[in-house]
């Protein structure tokens, strides 16, 4: 009886030790999200705003802004950081609003949530 118990033990120790190693896979994941939302939350309470001159340096043209606030409505993972350089790279200031009702306005996937997060912040900031 107790051998028996021994070699059903050992058979499912593989499937075992991978449950555990995608377990801790998963972990790290979730402690690695949880930090970029800390670090985010920590950034929306203490924000940098760029001064006049700053801005002034920033391309504040109606097509430019149009373009990237048309941008705004189809947010995803994949678009991200291209949409997120652009924005390093337009002045915003006046389009505020209008920004802000292209990101509420976009379909979002459940994937995509992050992403249009940090649109967003980047947006406000």
């Amino acid at each position: 009886m107790d051998h028996h118990e021994d070699e059903s033990r050992g058979g499912s120790e593989t499937p075992r030790k991978q449950d555990d190693e995608e377990a801790v896979a998963r972990l790290e994941e979730m402690k690695k999200s949880i930090e970029a939302k800390v670090a985010l939350r920590q950034s929306n309470l203490n924000p940098e705003r760029p001064d006049s001159g700053f801005l002034r340096t920033l391309d504040s043209s109606i097509k430019r802004n149009t373009a990237v606030i048309k941008k705004l409505k189809q947010i995803n993972e994949e678009q991200k950081e291209g949409l997120m350089e652009d924005l390093r790279n337009v002045n915003l200031s006046k389009f505020v609003s209008e920004a802000v009702t292209s990101i509420c306005d976009a379909k979002l996937r459940t994937s995509d949530i992050q992403a249009a997060v940090q649109v967003a912040v980047k947006v406000a900031n």
